[in-house]
C-alpha cells in the first residue's frame, strides 16, 4: 500500500469556458500543398485559461507543421459541450481527423467505424515507451493512444480521527479497512466511511465499486466484449464487501442518499474517517485538514484502482492516416508532454521518456502503473454502467442482495451488448 501524507497543492483541471477554433501556423504561409489536419481537443484543460492554451498549442505545433508542410486546424471546445460536438460532427461528416476522447466515449464510435485503429501506423518506438497503451485497445486493436492519465482514485483517511480511535496504522486490506471504519463509528460516534451512493452520476463507481471489483480479481466485461463479467465470484466478493460495511455499521445507511458534495463536506468537517475520492481533490483538502492521508489501493487478490485515461484517436475521416498518427506521436513525445504538464495541466508521465515531477506527492502511486486501471473501451458500455449503478444503489438501500444486484445488472447489460452487436 502507498499511503501519501499530503501537505501541498497541485494544479487542477478547470471547467471549459468557451469554444474557439483556430488554424495554427505562421499566417498561413506554410510550405507544401496546403494540406490540413483538423485537431479537436477539450479546453481549457488547466487553470490558466483557453487563450493561454491556444497560444501554447500554436507554439507547440509549429515545428510539426513546418516539418510536414501542413496546417493543423485546432479546435478547443468546452468540456460540457464536448460530447455533443463530437456526435454532431461525426454524424455530419465534419468531425476531426485527430481528436481527444475518454474511453467511455470511444466504444460507440469504434462500433460505428468512425474511429480507426492506429496499429499499422504507430511506430515501434512509440509502442516501447508508452506506459498505458493497453488501456486504449479493443478487440486486439489499438484505438486510443493515452494522452492525459491521472486523477487516480483511492480512499482519503482523516488520521486525526484514527488517532482518537486508537488506530495506529492505515488499513491495507479489506478486513483491516472494515475493522477500522467500524471502530471509528463505535468509539467516536462518527461515520467510519461515507460513499456517494445517492450521486446522480454513475462515475462514482470509479472510486466506490470498480477498484474493489478489480482488487478481488474481477473484470467489468469479458475480454472479447461480448458480455459482462462482473456477475462472478470476484464481483460477489466486491458487492458483499459493500453490504458488509453497511451491516457492521462502518458505513451509515443514509449513504444511499448522499452525493459527492455531501461526502466531501462530511470528510472535511471531521464527520467521517474515510471517504473514497481522487488525487485531484488535494488542493481542496490541503487547505482544510491538518492531518490526512491517501490510500491508493486496498489489497484483496491484488492491488488495483481506477485512473482516468483520456486518449488521442484517429478518425476514418482523416485523409492521411499515417500523417494523423504522426501528429499523435508528436503530441505525446516526452519533451512535448513535459511542456504540456508544465504549462497546461499537471499530470503524471504517460511514457518512459518523461521524468515525473519529484515534488508530486502521488509520484509513488503513479509509478505503480500495473495497479492503475481505466474503464475499457466498450460499444454499448454506458447502458451496462447505468444498469450496474442502479442495481448497486438498490443493494446499498437494502432492497436487493449482492447476488440479485449483480444478476439483474448483468442481464440488463448483456441485453444491451447483444442489441448493439
Amino acid at each position: 500500500m502507498t499511503a501519501t501524507p499530503l501537505r501541498r497543492r497541485t494544479v487542477l483541471a478547470g471547467a471549459g469556458l468557451s469554444a474557439l477554433a483556430v488554424a495554427s501556423g505562421c499566417g498561413g504561409e506554410q510550405a507544401g500543398s496546403g494540406r490540413e489536419i483538423e485537431l479537436w481537443l477539450p479546453g481549457p484543460q488547466g487553470t490558466v485559461g483557453i487563450q493561454h492554451e491556444l497560444e501554447f498549442y500554436q507554439n507547440l505545433l509549429e515545428p510539426f507543421m513546418e516539418e510536414h508542410g501542413i496546417q493543423v486546424a485546432l479546435s478547443l471546445t468546452p468540456w460540457e459541450s464536448y460530447e455533443e460536438k463530437y456526435l454532431t460532427g461525426v454524424s455530419s461528416g465534419t468531425g476531426p481527423d485527430v481528436g481527444y476522447m475518454y474511453t467511455e466515449m470511444m466504444g460507440d464510435y469504434v462500433q460505428a467505424e468512425a474511429i480507426v485503429p492506429v496499429d499499422e501506423y504507430l511506430s515501434p518506438s512509440a509502442r516501447e515507451r508508452m506506459l498505458y497503451l493497453d488501456e486504449g485497445t479493443f478487440d486486439g486493436h489499438q484505438y486510443g493512444v493515452p494522452y492525459v492519465v491521472g486523477n487516480a482514485r483511492g480512499i482519503w483517511a482523516n488520521t486525526a480521527l484514527l488517532d482518537r480511535a486508537g488506530i495506529d496504522d492505515l488499513p491495507a486490506t479489506w478486513e483491516e479497512f472494515t475493522d477500522a471504519a467500524a471502530k471509528v463509528q463505535r468509539d467516536l460516534d462518527v461515520a467510519g466511511v461515507v460513499m456517494a451512493w445517492g450521486n446522480q452520476a454513475r462515475g462514482m463507481m470509479n472510486e466506490s465499486f470498480f477498484p474493489f471489483l478489480w482488487q478481488a480479481g474481477g473484470e467489468i466485461f469479458t475480454e472479447d466484449g461480448s458480455s459482462t463479467a462482473f456477475n462472478s465470484p470476484a464481483g460477489a466478493e466486491a458487492a458483499i464487501f459493500l453490504r458488509e460495511l453497511l451491516d457492521v455499521g462502518a458505513m451509515p445507511g443514509y449513504s444511499s442518499g448522499l452525493d459527492g458534495d455531501d461526502t466531501e463536506a462530511m470528510f472535511l468537517e471531521g464527520r467521517a474517517a474515510f471517504a473514497p475520492g481522487a488525487t485531484g481533490q488535494l488542493g481542496l483538502f490541503g487547505e482544510e485538514l491538518a492531518e490526512f492521508e491517501f490510500i491508493d489501493s486496498l489489497a484483496r487478490e491484488t492491488r488495483a484502482t481506477f485512473v482516468a485515461n483520456d486518449a488521442l484517436i484517429l478518425t476514418e475521416k482523416c485523409p492521411d492516416k499515417e500523417l494523423g498518427t504522426a501528429l499523435i506521436e508528436f503530441l505525446t513525445a516526452g519533451e512535448n508532454m513535459e511542456r504540456f504538464h508544465t504549462e497546461v495541466r499537471a499530470s503524471p508521465p504517460i511514457a518512459t521518456d518523461e521524468e515525473p515531477d519529484p515534488d508530486d506527492p502521488f509520484k509513488d502511486t503513479y509509478a505503480e502503473t500495473d495497479m492503475l486501471r481505466g474503464l475499457p473501451i466498450m460499444p454499448q458500455g454506458n447502458a451496462t454502467y447505468n444498469a450496474l449503478y442502479e442495481n448497486l444503489q438498490q443493494l446499498v438501500m437494502g432492497r436487493k442482495t449482492p447476488e440479485q444486484a449483480l444478476s439483474h445488472a448483468a442481464a440488463a447489460g448483456d441485453a444491451a451488448l447483444a442489441a448493439g452487436a
